[in-house]
């Protein structure tokens, strides 16, 4: 046939050198990244299905001082429609802290404890991103204040 690609980088034996290659160490061929390794359990899912991955990072580490030092990363899975006061309240009972002693952030913005995800303003992935591993990041950081009352006390 004068169609043959055989011999050429588009013929049988490019598709069989990929077929004949050793499979990839990563689920589908993609790396896990050192977050989904390595991240601790915030706890149970928080609010009603469906529930969105969300992976809480510390900020302010310094300040936090060596008895209290968080986690690198906590992951946890959150009610698409929970308020994110039961987060605060999970972390702070995941980190021995006094109730209202930490705060969620994410993209510079502090979020309301009293509204959810979406009425914070913040893009919840969609069922397919988030079957494919996407979670959504927030930050949270010591309030201070509660933390110096609760010294003190």
């Amino acid at each position: 046939s004068n169609c043959s690609l055989e011999g050429t980088p588009f013929g049988r034996g490019a598709w069989a050198a990929r077929r004949d290659a050793p499979p990839s160490p990563h689920p589908a061929g993609r790396r896990v990244s050192g977050a989904a390794r390595m991240a601790a359990v915030l706890g149970e899912p928080i609010g009603d299905p469906p529930h969105v991955a969300v992976l809480l990072l510390p900020v302010n580490v310094a300040g936090w001082g060596e008895a209290r030092r968080p986690p690198d990363r906590l992951e946890g899975q959150v009610g698409k429609n929970a308020p994110l006061g039961e987060v605060v309240a999970a972390l702070c009972a995941r980190l021995g802290l006094p109730e209202g002693g930490v705060s969620l952030m994410h993209a510079g913005r502090d979020l309301d404890g009293a509204k959810a995800l979406a009425e914070n303003d913040v893009v919840v992935p969609g069922p397919a991103r988030r079957r494919a591993g996407e979670k959504v990041e927030l930050s949270f950081d010591l309030v201070r204040d509660v933390i110096a009352r609760a010294d003190d006390a």
